[in-house]
């Protein structure tokens, strides 16, 4: 799979069309924190006044100076105090995403990947999770992304200092004890902003179709969809015949519950490869939507009481504590804390863990693939093939939040559970790849054949 990652010029007419005259336009690949595997509750934006009566983002509601385990991926209560500061200027981003995979979009939108996101409250971790599931690309699909982000100041913390917990875990001089109480790492800013993802996904019948039409086209010719003049040939409509495409967009800050209503407007199934006026027609609308009305819901990145107008925290950024000095008000000296992830050995628990979530996201993307696949015109020997891959899947991934809710849950906190956590682990990744066959549907001859 050929993958690309382009910066866009701002002369290119999307950018154009999105970026916004109180923003700078640069092009840089927007890369947020990888080491800030953050995992997500809820998204109220917490402000409080600050002297001069503007309201200000109050970061201890957000996780600032929270402690993480890089290993068991749990967030701990703060082992540090400080103040907060903002810090950068605002700028705009607009990249694009081609032939991204699952762990790519991830890595690309900083949201970390699989279960190491969401525990911090930010609504960008799941809505870029979304994203990824719906518009990874695979040996039977190809996709197109575009990110268009503005980015505000970022609230980092300052003047660090340990608290009780974190001078109480320090002092027992005991690298393990610490680990355990106050993690390896701490959260050192949030960011704000906010990021409008549109996609365009081209889902083939097989693999074969995907590569026997990449010899007729280039793939690149697909993205014909977002262009001004929108004109296919009979040509391209017969090639296509065996294509389905869609259309996906996402929002995170300003008012998303907007973008969900123009959903509901346009065409939200999956369009025909040789009809694609309806998302052509859909993706200009969500182009319009994102030169307009996202960009005002964002009010020039003031934070606002209303809580669907203005930026979002989009991404957390960790720090390690063995990499700076931290006081400590029991010795009244700056002192250095040098744990690390290798401090306690790899966790069988978390192994197993890691494992059942890359098999929960492989099936939730095969399962959109199923999803796909009932659009086209089906045979009636390729719907029951489809009809049977959708029950195994939907089966699979039922056991598997079982086991991660039950007998894997209560192993984190009992060890007389692990054994049979890991278990019921590797039969589940058994099922798992009995379930996942990939599914391709018999070649349709042309009409008139």
């Amino acid at each position: 799979m050929k993958l690309l990652k382009n910066s866009i010029k701002c002369s290119h007419f999307i950018l154009l069309v999105l970026c916004l005259a109180s923003f700078s336009c640069r092009t840089s690949n927007t890369q947020a924190s990888d080491k800030g595997n953050a995992d997500v509750e809820g998204e109220a934006k917490q402000k409080a006044p600050d002297p001069s009566g503007e309201l200000v983002l109050d970061p201890s509601s957000r996780g600032l100076a929270n402690g993480w385990d890089s290993e068991y991926r749990r967030k701990l209560a703060p082992c540090l105090d400080g103040d907060f500061q903002y810090r950068g200027a605002h700028a705009s981003d607009l990249t694009f995403m081609r032939d991204y995979t699952y762990d790519q979009i991830l890595n690309e939108t900083g949201a970390g990947v699989y279960g190491k996101a969401s525990l911090f409250g930010l609504v960008s971790a799941k809505v870029q999770g979304n994203l990824a599931i719906a518009m990874a690309a695979t040996e039977d699909s190809t996709s197109f992304i575009y990110n268009f982000s503005l980015l505000g100041k970022s609230a980092v913390l300052s003047g660090r200092r340990f608290n009780t917990n974190g001078s109480y875990a320090y002092n027992k001089n005991d690298l393990l004890f610490f680990r355990e109480l106050c993690g390896d790492q701490f959260v050192e800013q949030v960011k704000l902003g906010g990021q409008l993802y549109l996609g365009v996904k081209y889902t083939f019948a097989s693999k074969e179709t995907k590569e026997t039409i990449s010899v007729k086209i280039t793939l690149s010719a697909f993205w014909g969809l977002i262009k001004k003049s929108k004109t296919w040939t009979k040509e391209f409509r017969d090639i296509m015949k065996d294509v389905r495409i869609s259309i996906e967009a996402f929002q995170i800050g300003g008012d998303p519950s907007k973008l969900q209503a123009l959903k509901k407007q346009i065409y939200q199934g999956s369009c025909a490869g040789d009809e694609p006026e309806l998302c052509a027609d859909a993706i200009d609308r969500l182009l319009e939507y994102g030169s307009k009305d996202f960009a005002q819901q964002l009010d020039d990145m003031r934070l606002s009481d209303d809580p669907n107008l203005g930026p979002a925290i989009i991404d957390v950024v960790l720090e390690d504590y063995r990499s700076l000095k931290i006081y400590d008000p029991q010795s009244k000296k700056s002192v250095q804390v040098n744990v690390m992830a290798s401090t306690t050995p790899e966790s069988e628990l978390a192994k197993a863990l890691d494992g059942l979530e890359r098999l929960k996201v492989s099936l939730k993307i095969s399962e959109n693939r199923i999803k796909i696949l009932k659009e086209f015109k089906l045979s009636e020997t390729d719907q029951t093939t489809v009809n049977t891959a959708s029950t195994h899947i939907n089966d699979t991934l039922s056991a598997i939040e079982t086991v991660l809710s039950t007998t894997c849950a209560r192993a984190k906190t009992d060890s007389s559970f692990l054994k049979n956590c890991l278990e019921k682990t590797r039969v589940l990744e058994n099922l798992g790849k009995a379930a996942n066959v990939p599914v391709s549907l018999s070649s349709r001859e042309p009409e008139g054949n």
